[in-house]
């Protein structure tokens, strides 16, 4: 199942992501976190990565995964993301 998120191509454009590798059920992936920059104050963006994000809970637009591909992976080229918007 695809869902198509509503993103404005001018919101678009001011989004930023950061990731860190991690694990998914059985995988490797790496984690993604999506955000809006101006939610966020000067320090906090300036120490700005994964975990502190998600700390946070602040400025978050979309979280999830891409899955590392392997030999044994199906799914290349899938991204996974949540909406946070609604949260």
């Amino acid at each position: 199942m695809f869902t198509m998120f509503d993103v404005e191509s001018a919101a678009a454009e001011t989004m930023r992501y950061v990731a860190k590798r991690g694990r998914f059920a059985a995988g490797r992936v790496n984690r993604v976190c999506i955000f809006d920059p101006a939610a966020l104050s000067g320090l906090e963006l300036a120490a700005c990565n994964y975990d502190s994000l998600m700390g946070l809970n602040k400025g978050l637009l979309f979280t999830g995964h891409v899955p590392k591909r392997t030999e044994n992976t199906r799914g290349e080229g899938m991204v996974i993301l949540c909406d946070q918007r609604l949260s």
